[in-house]
């Protein structure tokens, strides 16, 4: 029995959920090659129609943060947060050492206490100016 994968998309504001359609990760249209969420969200960029103006501000794993689906939000006018792996991203993380030794970098560290152990968050970004 094959398996049935769902790709679910909401909008999360303030605790608040609202569930948004899905697109279904599946070979119905054709293709030779397997399906994968990352095309199943670009075919739901695609058919989705915004009842707002309002921007969508698409989160996702290391997974999405490849051109392809880099291009396809920007080109919906969305904006995107998508994890980014140094293994995946090997020029991106020279470039980060490159403006970390130039000192144009900020760092926040945040120690929190999760579940009895002391977890440490460290943040890197840099301020553009446009």
């Amino acid at each position: 029995m094959p398996l049935n994968r769902l790709l679910y998309w909401i909008i999360l504001c303030s605790g608040l959920i609202i569930p948004l359609m899905q697109e279904f990760i599946s070979n119905n249209d054709g293709k030779d090659k397997q399906d994968c969420e990352v095309n199943a969200s670009k075919r739901w960029l695609d058919s989705f129609n915004n009842p707002t103006n309002k921007k969508l501000i698409i989160l996702g794993d290391n997974l999405y943060s490849r051109e392809p689906m880099i291009k396809k939000v920007l080109d919906k006018s969305h904006s995107y947060i998508f994890v980014a792996k140094p293994t995946s991203h090997k020029y991106l993380y020279e470039q980060i050492e490159m403006i970390k030794n130039l000192n144009t970098i900020d760092t926040k560290i945040i120690s929190k206490m999760i579940n009895g152990k002391k977890q440490i968050f460290t943040y890197n970004y840099l301020n553009f100016r446009t």
